[in-house]
């Protein structure tokens, strides 16, 4: 979940130097807070952070895994 944060991040605010994001902000911004986390085929592919009163704050997904869970919802139709 730490490297999807990171990517997502990075991608995201683009303005931004790369060097202002790092694996350990995952930590950090993450206290307190719940996560729901999506896998598939027992690899995490993404992640909700809720906080208190069930807020959705933050909703972050691998870039890389929207093709592969386009083709498994289709295979189960």
């Amino acid at each position: 979940m730490r490297f999807i944060y990171l990517e997502s991040r990075s991608h995201h605010f683009h303005w931004m130097k790369a060097e202002a994001f790092q694996l350990e902000d995952f930590d950090r911004d993450m206290v307190g807070e719940h996560l729901l986390v999506a896998e598939l085929d027992d690899k995490v592919v993404g992640f909700v952070s809720l906080y208190l009163c069930i807020f959705l704050i933050i909703l972050f997904t691998a870039y890389l895994c929207i093709p592969i869970i386009q083709e498994k919802v289709l295979e189960q139709r």
